[in-house]
């Protein structure tokens, strides 16, 4: 080999190594570009380490390959280097062999106060390194037998990194003893301390746990594309090499991009604090002592069932979870094991928002697109026959992994099949696992004989009240976090006073706002101050984008400049305030980023409305259609192009929040980490439109154009917190009194407009109307922004006509209309399921029929309301007035009825089991044939009531008015029998 190029690799090498000691371990900041590259394969093929494998090969590829990760091994071995001599603890007595040892490497005698051998001048280590890279010939030897075997040695090293040729090169050299130049003391020193005992294992792990670190990094997916690549078409190569990437999935980070600026490396095992479910019951005060961790309950439970469901409320860590047990089976998948051991399982990570498309629920769709996903993710070239090539053998023993079910936008029919699917497939060794919020689960008749586990909060139910009742933080599971957090980032440990006295203790039971919280708690008000999950997340996503975009100021200027064109458009539109534009150029342009973020999120929630997923395709149209700016095809060329292009690269990948995994047509999908993050940019983006409708008091047209944009998907559902997080946002400091009065009116104009709105308007069907959605939502945002009174029905079919809607379309419509004033409204038959109507005023309404289950009625006018056969079991009636209201044979079982107004009401051969009607009004009350077993009548007044043919049987009548009450002449001698004293 010329020594000019072998001299120039060692060079590279060094660089690389010395970044690593220097704690320059990004990818970024060692700057291995082209050159660097090409140097360390000249100097591994001159050593004929790859001579084999190019003959094998025929191009250039593999010695590329094995170059970065060479220089992968280097930077991972310098790291581990860094650490070892940093945590030793035999330092100070061997500082005179370091010393001797700088002195004999820079020529200079007296350099007795070195305090490491950090501190060595770069001749020792350049000497190791060029031992170590001199010798890698003598034991780096690649077969020249073909593809297969040239495969298994790459392979070997990226999954064995002990046994990597480069890397025992390098413990060879750095274990290798150096004298002291005149040897009179005859005492050795080496470059690694291996005095101490077990220093060899530590070392060993530091080196394991930096090299599967790197093997994250840009740099080390490419070396682990580019392996699958030299043989794509052995399907169990490609099995083995998703194992090998899902085995590495505990060092991804947990929160953001890698390398994303303002984003903190958070390895997903660092920071997972592992959840406790519960089976059956309440969550107590002493929820810790009756629950079980989840890893340990949800393994028992699958030797015995074949699927096993998680439900916990958004960010509860049900997705962390889904994602450790994938890298635990990954990493027993890979392992060798004895052949009279169990074979382990197969893991097939399934996420909902991605891999399942909305109104095509078919397994064996869904689990090659899952595969197909998994290796774009390792940007894999050969992700279009990866579905079928990988696809598990049926007789062997596989897991499905269905995460974040609630994200795939299913309906309740969907989803049931769905269920039924999963079933069938779980038979034999197959099993699954499924992760969903709540409302997003099947009947339970569907569920039925699928045990279901329940996330409890890491706080207990009642969040902060366990400190306040004595029982400890250690206690919760927060304790540990905290402390974790504390040692990862290196900031003072934060008490449970100090989230108290800023009332953040909302917080707590919430890994992830938990984290955010933590992460931004120096930039949260002082204390008392109020703050919502809203200001969280706005808080932490302008911190990310902020640093974003002044990163780009000095590394990318044509995403800068495109970032100034988008932001010109939005003043130009009226979306962003121009003074702001003006006064703070990094924070306007993240106001811009943040806009067209919220714009996205609110169309990927479109697109899934009609079946199909976000793509860079929609990104192009609204850069273009909606704002103007220059597409990358057809005639613009030269600056248009690349501003474009920058635009689309800084919203789809430097936003921080997005991912692009390439699907079967090889378009780039947008797909948000976290389902609380869209919904947040969702909420957001409302926001800034309603600012647009309300406030500045636009014309009727340009309202109407407002107001087009918010159609096409529905903003309220039940397993979606855009609204909670959009009505944190309007009730803030950034709305006033009169601003929300404005809203309220918008919100009732919207509601009460019952004309349809069709996407197509030349093919006009009911299913299409986008009205209802929006109706929906304006219902729900003037009836519950801070400081209204209620929306005004103008018609009595109004919200007939918006429960009705949704039908034609298999959904059903949430209504959220506390104070709604809607006298006489037409309601027979309709299904209010949970319907939120507190306050509302319903006097005389017709509601026979109606499906008022779990309806939130507290304090409502109910007068004279038909409620004949209505299903109100569970409903809150307390302190509801329903004088004279008609409630024959209405089903009322466990309805709370506390204080309520029944005075001439007709109860006859209503259900009653188990209400609640302490204190209620009953005078004149018709309850003829009612059933009221377990009911209970305390202080109830039933002056004059009519309860013929009524067992009073374990009903509780203590302390009731039972004056002039007509009863049957047995029900007499019972009640005079149960008050005789004995």
């Amino acid at each position: 080999m010329d020594p000019a190029t072998k001299a120039g690799a060692l060079q590279v090498l060094g660089e690389v190594f010395e970044a690593a000691v220097a704690g320059r371990a990004d990818w970024k900041a060692w700057g291995l570009d082209a050159g660097k590259v090409e140097a360390i394969s000249a100097l591994l093929c001159g050593s004929d380490a790859l001579r084999g494998m190019e003959q094998a090969y025929g191009s250039a590829a593999p010695p590329r390959l094995m170059a970065l990760h060479t220089a992968l091994v280097t930077l991972a071995f310098g790291i581990a280097w860094a650490q070892h001599w940093s945590d030793s603890a035999t330092m100070e007595p061997r500082r005179g062999k370091v010393a001797r040892l700088r002195a004999r490497e820079a020529g200079a005698a007296g350099a007795a106060g070195a305090a490491g051998a950090k501190e060595t001048k770069p001749g020792a280590t350049a000497v190791a390194l060029e031992q170590a890279f001199g010798a890698l010939a003598e034991i780096t030897r690649v077969a020249e037998g073909g593809r297969e075997e040239t495969f298994e040695v790459l392979s070997a090293a990226i999954e064995a990194p002990l046994r990597s040729p480069c890397y025992q090169a390098l413990w060879k050299a750095f274990t290798r003893p150096l004298t002291d130049e005149g040897g009179s003391e005859g005492e050795a020193v080496s470059l690694l301390d291996l005095e101490e005992p077990g220093a060899r294992v530590k070392f060993e792990r530091l080196y394991v746990r930096a090299h599967a670190e790197q093997m994250e990094t840009p740099t080390g997916v490419e070396v682990t594309r580019g392996l699958l690549e030299i043989d794509p078409v052995r399907p169990q190569i490609l099995r083995e090499m998703l194992m090998e990437g899902m085995a590495r999935w505990n060092r991804q980070p947990a929160l953001g991009a890698w390398g994303a600026p303002g984003v903190p490396h958070l390895a997903l095992e660092d920071l997972y604090e592992e959840p406790r479910v519960r089976r059956k019951g309440r969550p107590t005060y002493f929820w810790r002592s009756r629950s079980t961790p989840i890893l340990e309950r949800i393994r028992a439970l699958l030797k015995k069932h074949p699927i096993v469901g998680v439900r916990g409320e958004p960010g509860c860590g049900k997705s962390l979870t889904a994602r450790i047990l994938a890298w635990d089976w990954a990493k027993a998948f890979l392992h060798k094991r004895a052949p009279s051991a169990p074979r382990p399982f197969f893991p097939v990570f399934i996420r909902g928002d991605a891999d399942i498309v909305p109104h095509e629920v078919c397994l064996d769709e869904i689990i090659p697109r899952a595969l197909r996903h998994r290796a774009a993710e390792l940007q894999i070239k050969a992700a279009a026959e990866i579905g079928e090539a990988a696809r598990p053998s049926w007789s062997g023993p596989v897991v499905y992994l269905v995460d974040g079910l609630d994200e795939a936008a299913l309906t309740a029919a969907e989803v049931e099949a769905l269920f039924r699917q999963l079933k069938d497939r779980t038979c034999g060794p197959h099993r699954a696992v499924v992760f969903s919020s709540a409302g997003a689960l099947p009947s339970p008749v569907e569920l039925r004989g699928i045990p279901m586990l329940r996330v409890v909060p890491l706080c207990g139910v009642a969040g902060f009240l366990e400190i306040a009742k004595g029982l400890s933080i250690h206690e919760t599971g927060v304790h540990d976090w905290l402390h974790r957090w504390r040692l990862l980032n290196g900031t003072a440990y934060l008490s449970e006073e100090e989230f108290s006295q800023r009332n953040l203790h909302w917080a707590l039971p919430t890994p992830l706002l938990l984290l955010m919280t933590v992460m931004m708690w120096a930039e949260l008000p002082a204390e008392g101050a109020p703050v919502t999950r809203a200001d969280i997340y706005e808080r932490v996503f302008r911190r990310f984008v902020v640093s974003k975009c002044r990163e780009d100021q000095a590394q990318h200027r044509p995403v800068v400049e495109a970032t100034a064109t988008l932001l010109a458009r939005l003043v130009k539109r009226g979306e962003i305030d121009a003074a702001l534009a003006e006064e703070d150029g990094s924070a306007a342009q993240a106001q811009a980023v943040l806009w067209l973020l919220g714009r996205l999120a609110w169309e990927g929630q479109r697109c899934a409305r009609r079946g199909r997923a976000l793509t860079v395709r929609e990104v192009k149209a609204i850069l273009r259609d909606e704002l103007g700016m220059p597409d990358d095809g057809g005639e613009n060329q030269g600056d248009d192009q690349a501003d474009a292009q920058a635009a689309e690269s800084l919203i789809s990948v430097g936003a921080l929040l997005v991912l692009q995994p390439g699907d079967e047509e090889g378009h780039a999908r947008l797909v948000f980490t976290h389902g609380s993050f869209r919904e947040f940019l969702v909420a957001r983006y409302w926001a800034t439109q309603l600012q647009r409708a309300v406030v500045a008091s636009p014309s009727r047209e340009h309202a109407e154009e407002i107001s087009a944009g918010l159609l096409g998907a529905r903003l309220l559902g039940s397993c979606d917190e855009s609204f909670a997080f959009l009505l944190q946002i309007l009730d803030g400091p950034g709305w006033t009194d009169v601003q929300r009065a404005g809203l309220v009116a918008w919100g009732a104009s919207r509601f009460n407009e019952e004309s349809p709105a069709f996407e197509d308007a030349q093919v006009p069907r009911w299913s299409e109307d986008q009205r209802p959605a929006l109706r929906e939502a304006a219902l729900a945002i003037g009836s519950s922004v801070k400081g209204s009174a209620g929306v005004s029905m103008e018609r009595p079919s109004s919200l007939r006509s918006l429960v009705g809607g949704p039908w034609v379309d298999d959904a059903r419509v949430v209504v959220l209309a506390p104070g709604l004033r809607g006298r006489g409204a037409l309601l027979q038959g309709a299904d209010l399921r949970g319907a939120n109507l507190e306050e509302a005023c319903l006097e005389g309404a017709d509601l026979r029929g109606a499906d008022l289950r779990g309806a939130k009625l507290r304090g409502a006018d109910l007068r004279r309301a038909n409620l004949r056969k209505a299903v109100l079991e569970g409903a809150d009636l307390r302190e509801a007035n329903l004088e004279e209201a008609n409630l024959e044979r209405a089903v009322l079982r466990g309805a709370r009825l506390k204080e309520a107004t029944l005075c001439g009401a007709s109860l006859g051969g209503a259900m009653l089991q188990g209400a609640d009607l302490e204190g209620a009004d009953l005078s004149m009350a018709t309850l003829e044939g009612a059933t009221l077993r377990g009911a209970s009548l305390q202080d109830a007044n039933l002056f004059g009531a009519r309860l013929k043919g009524v067992s009073l049987e374990e009903v509780v009548i203590k302390g009731a008015v039972l004056e002039g009450v007509q009863l049957d002449e047995e029900t007499q001698g019972s009640e005079r029998k149960r008050q005789t004293p004995h």
